[in-house]
């Protein structure tokens, strides 16, 4: 069986059908998750296919992204002319693609104002990318703007679904930029923090914290 299949999607902004892929769950292989929920898998990676990409208007949106509201249309379909994608994201997606894909819904989520915890994930999933393809560098420039977002988020969002996991991924983008003592401060919080209750990230918090101890 093929992995990928075509999934309908309506587009928000143009209001035309269109496909783009989807992995089937069946053949999402997981090999390897690092510590930041970063996963490798076997074969093709359900996160390039993320974004949905319009191929009528360009409009590219993910599961981050809050719904389009109608005083943004009219802006952003000019804006999507003067900076429309540079290729047809329908078909199966490689690094490379996934990549391209993901800097577009970041550049249109930009213009969007959206809010910072969107723009955090599509950054981190950029960084992700390019820890698969061994560029350190870009992983670092992208490690550090979903710092900036996610850090932004955790000061000024009024409730956290789970906040756990929000100061974990804080403590590891410290921890993977070489900030040893922030990393420290918010695995420490995240074990005194009384609103913290997801058992599986206070032991992760407190592995973390022994690791960077030792």
């Amino acid at each position: 069986m093929d992995a990928l299949f075509d999934k309908r999607y309506l587009c928000e902004l143009c209001g035309v059908e269109f496909t783009n892929k989807k992995i089937r769950r069946s053949q999402i292989k997981v090999k390897t998750i690092d510590s930041d929920f970063y996963t490798e898998y076997a074969g093709e990676n359900p996160n390039y296919y993320l974004v949905k990409v319009c191929p009528y208007c360009g409009y590219s949106w993910s599961d981050f992204s809050s719904p389009l509201k109608s005083s943004e249309k009219e802006g952003l379909k000019a804006f999507l002319k003067e900076t429309p994608p540079d290729e047809n994201f329908s078909g199966a997606r490689d690094p490379a693609t996934a990549e391209k894909v993901f800097l577009y819904a970041l550049k249109i989520a930009e213009w969007r104002k959206e809010k910072p915890q969107a723009l955090g994930n599509l950054s981190l999933q950029i960084s992700w990318i390019h820890r698969f393809l061994k560029n350190e560098e870009k992983e670092k420039e992208y490690l550090e703007k979903a710092l900036e977002h996610f850090l932004n988020f955790y000061q000024t969002a009024d409730n956290i679904v789970n906040v756990g996991k929000t100061m974990f991924i804080l403590g590891e983008l410290y921890r993977r930029l070489g900030k040893k003592d922030e990393a420290l401060k918010w695995y420490a919080r995240i074990v005194s923090d009384e609103k913290v209750t997801d058992q599986n990230i206070i032991r992760a918090a407190r592995k973390q914290w022994q690791g960077l101890r030792m």
